[in-house]
């Protein structure tokens, strides 16, 4: 089904809404989405096969996944376009022509290496913003404590009832 997204076979409102199901994060990656398949993507949208709302939507299912790895070739600009064409969707304006062209003519252009780790560290910030901080055990000790304390309560309601009954 992923791979089927990545490469716009079939129906992409269906596939992306079948996608939810199956969280993304924390996951070895499972496809690879290469320059190639994003050009294809808008390549499909200059020929009309795809509405603008489709590749927003394809692009907004595939973006933030763990489970989605990005092709080294021109990766900083499959990265960025990708997030480009997904908050494009989000902010309610949908690619143009136009934009797809020069998102074209940018992933054909090889990119430039403190480019690529500038936007490895964006992605990388965003990733952890995603999933927050790890939890530290000692947030754990009032619920653990919380929970001994619902346990001594019930304990001492049943023992008081059952000395009261045989009282």
């Amino acid at each position: 089904m992923l791979q089927d997204l990545v490469s716009a076979r079939g129906d992409i409102l269906g596939l992306a809404r079948d996608l939810q199901r199956f969280p993304g994060w924390d996951v070895e990656p499972l496809v690879t989405l290469e320059a190639a398949d994003l050009i294809s993507i808008l390549d499909r949208f200059l020929r009309g096969d795809l509405s603008a709302d489709h590749v927003g939507i394809w692009a907004d299912a595939l973006e933030m996944r763990d489970d989605v790895e990005f092709g080294d070739d021109a990766e900083t600009g499959v990265v960025t376009a990708v997030l480009q064409l997904s908050n494009e969707v989000i902010g309610d304006r949908p690619v143009t022509p136009r934009r797809a062209r020069e998102l074209i003519a940018e992933l054909e252009t090889p990119p430039d290496p403190e480019e690529v780790r500038r936007v490895h560290a964006q992605r990388e910030e965003a990733l952890a913003l995603a999933t927050g901080p790890p939890m530290p055990p000692w947030v754990l000790v009032p619920v653990i404590a919380g929970c001994w304390g619902v346990a001594l309560l019930v304990v001492g309601v049943f023992i008081y009832w059952v000395v009261q009954a045989f009282a």
